[in-house]
């Protein structure tokens, strides 16, 4: 019997160790033979004349004009680490390669730039014939081939990728995600949706602790690569300078510190690990699906209430009553702990936004259960259908709506996710007569949900879109307040310290805290409303609170957060009265905005912009590593926050007529929209989009009082 090969293609000398850590170590464990071949392994040719680009890295790496033989050494020690064998094909790094007639084939950059015609002419073909080589040596063994996805788009992350698909076939080839590209929002998603003929289908693993100390040491032995991959502001600003000044730049060195280094790598690297629930591989399944345009009949051959796996059925069971959603609480709270990062996939959150707007809804909440372990809890789809205003049944995320949420998503066991989205595949296909449109939206773009379960539902021949709906900015955290401001830069900090001190001249009694008891909510949640309230009225909209329903959930919640240790209410107050108030949750590692309100009467002392600083340095304080603006476009957002994550929204359409007529309609109004949008000047959108939410508003309370 052939024996089996783990062979990790890494383009360079530290991307498999980057990205694949974990789970070498947990293969070397269990007695697999691991193999990491790298492509890039070559100094320059002697009397190469340097390239800026060649220069630039040369530097960051500390290791002069040959560095390779101490990179070289580096790898050895990381396989070591891992328990791998390694492999060096001894080609030329991008930065090296260069045109016939000597020139630099890439001069700035190697990150986000196009193949050069020449490299593709003349370099690519040497990468497929040693990688051919090299899966030859290996012709007799039961080989498993993992490479680059490409995300980030590095050019020698593109030509392995290339040249292994023109190798081996599709069901030979996974992918690893690139890691730190990566850890960046959309990264992942912009990569998948590059143009594959296919559907792609992920593959979680989670990690043990020491699972992912194998990754961070493997890691660590690149000591060359460690700073410039995770470097420090300052050092962002060195690099800016010898680009731009090089002049001065001389004056700004200052060799990295490697132990603030491997902080930030393990900082940065155990968030990525926390969101993707380990370390995420992918497979390109290229079978021919059906056309998106054409309604073709479902197939039906997997029952509704079972998700095959290779070891057991997961039994997916719709709950019918609220009852058996509140019974829920404690093991939705246990398979939620580690794997939702948003207020809105709460139990809490969710059991009192269904007592103050269930009425309107039918509850289609999910639950998929392991046979194999007892009937254990593994996933959860939060799901109501709604009637709406055209007489489509609507299936989506329970809590959408008013309340506005963001980062919504199925909440599943990370090696059970597929398992739960082929089940909801199935189901939906069974049950498509008794609803028109299924809408998933403020789906996280970097969780890949929508693609996923886009390809599943495509597959089965349904009608499937999905577009952009939010943009959500957000700002990772340093270790202080004081770096924090540093980033943002000299006129932040300067504003900062001299509206808190006017406020400290002016006012005797000023008190800037966080809400602690009930009856300081009170008075603060008070605050807001009326706050906000002024604000919009003034504008000629209704305001949010505007809407009793609205209202009662938010103290309702507040009240119930405040007793769970995870509301973040901050407030000003001058004097008995109240100037500002930021109101916030904490989940996990990441705080919040929700809401932000200030008294116009005080406005020459910024006290929205205080309170936004206050809250912030809070958060640093108690070590939180995420700000989460959540979505919207006002100004303070995109003064704090550089980051972006996009929301999704998949619609599907049943494939009876009133789907299909639900499909026309929905593309009509999209165009309507989109022309008024494009045509009308705002003089004349803002007085008919306020006539809009008002009738809205008065027709949503009409219903209630009926009912």
């Amino acid at each position: 019997m052939p024996k089996s090969v783990y062979l990790f293609i890494s383009p360079h000398l530290d991307d498999v160790a980057l990205s694949c850590g974990g789970y070498i170590g947990r293969l070397t464990a269990a007695g697999e033979r691991v193999v990491i071949a790298t492509v890039a392994t070559a100094d320059a040719p002697s009397g190469t004349s340097l390239s800026w680009l060649m220069k630039r890295n040369h530097r960051a790496w500390r290791l002069g004009d040959t560095p390779f033989g101490a990179r070289r050494c580096e790898d050895i020690a990381a396989a070591d680490v891992l328990g791998a064998q390694y492999a060096h094909l001894g080609l030329l790094d991008a930065s090296y390669r260069r045109k016939a007639d000597g020139k630099p084939l890439y001069t700035k950059n190697t990150v986000g730039v196009p193949v050069h015609p020449d490299d593709w002419k003349c370099n690519e073909p040497i990468v497929r014939q040693k990688l051919q080589e090299l899966l030859r040596f290996y012709a007799g063994d039961n080989v498993q081939v993992f490479c680059p996805l490409g995300v980030g788009e590095h050019v020698d992350h593109i030509f392995v990728r290339h040249s292994v698909e023109t190798l081996c076939a599709p069901q030979n080839i996974t992918y690893y995600e690139d890691y730190p590209y990566a850890g960046q929002s959309n990264a992942v998603h912009t990569r998948l949706n590059s143009g594959a003929a296919g559907h792609w289908q992920s593959k979680p693993i989670a990690l043990t602790p020491t699972e992912v100390q194998a990754r961070i040491a493997a890691i660590g032995c690149f000591e060359s690569q460690v700073p410039g991959l995770f470097p420090s502001l300052f050092e962002r600003v060195q690099e800016i300078a010898r680009a731009r000044l090089p002049g001065i730049s001389s004056h700004l060195e200052l060799p990295p510190s490697p132990r603030a280094s491997r902080e930030r790598m393990v900082a940065s690297l155990t968030a990525y690990i926390a969101r993707v629930g380990g370390e995420r591989y992918w497979r390109l399944e290229t079978r021919v699906q059906a056309s998106p345009a054409v309604d073709t009949p479902i197939r039906k051959e997997e029952p509704v209430n079972e998700a095959m796996t290779d070891h057991a059925p997961l039994q997916l069971t719709r709950l019918s009553s609220i009852a058996q959603f509140n019974a829920l609480e404690a093991e939705w709270n246990t398979l939620a702990e580690t794997r939702v990062e948003t207020i809105f996939l709460t139990h809490d959150w969710l059991r009192l936004w269904w007592q103050f707007y269930g009425a309107d809804y039918d509850l289609w909440t999910l639950i998929a259960r392991d046979g194999r372990t007892h009937g254990e809890l593994v996933g959860i789809v939060p799901l109501m259908l709604h009637r709406d205003s055209n007489g489509f049944g609507r299936l989506m995320f329970m809590g959408a709506g008013d309340i506005t949420p963001n980062h919504l998503d199925i909440i599943a066991r990370p090696d059970k996710r597929m398992d739960v989205l082929r089940g909801l595949s199935a189901y939906l296909c069974q049950t498509s007569a008794q609803w028109d449109i299924f809408e998933l939206d403020k789906l996280p773009a970097d969780a890949c949900t929508a693609e996923q379960l886009n390809a599943l539902l495509h597959a089965q021949g349904l009608v499937t879109r999905i577009e952009t709906t939010a943009r959500c900015p957000y700002v990772e955290l340093p270790a202080s307040f004081e770096t924090f401001l540093q980033a943002c830069g000299p006129s932040t900090r300067k504003n900062f310290g001299k509206n808190r001190r006017r406020f400290e001249r002016d006012f005797s009694d000023v008190r800037i805290a966080r809400v602690e008891t009930v009856e300081e909510l009170n008075m603060v949640m008070d605050a807001l409303i009326r706050m906000h309230q002024v604000r919009w009225t003034q504008k000629g909209y209704p305001g949010s609170f505007s809407n009793d329903h609205f209202v009662g959930f938010h103290r309702a919640m507040a009240l119930r957060a405040l007793q769970a240790g995870c509301l973040r209410l901050y407030f000003i107050r001058i004097g008995l009265e109240i100037a500002a108030v930021r109101y916030c949750y904490r989940i996990a590692d990441s705080i919040q905005f929700y809401q932000t309100a200030f008294d116009n009467r005080w406005s020459e002392y910024s006290p929205g912009f205080l309170i936004g600083c206050y809250a912030i340095e809070q958060s640093i304080l108690e070590g939180a590593r995420k700000i989460d603006f959540l979505e919207g476009n006002e100004q303070h957002k995109e003064h704090w926050a550089k980051n972006i994550q996009d929301n999704l929204r998949l619609r599907v359409y049943a494939p009876h007529w009133r789907g299909k007529l639900a499909n026309v309609h929905t593309q009509a109004t999209t165009k309507a929209l989109d022309w008024g949008t494009g045509y009308l000047p705002l003089r004349i959108r803002r007085p008919i989009w306020q006539a809009v939410l008002k009738v809205r508003t008065a027709s949503r309370q009409a219903r209630r009082k009926e009912r």
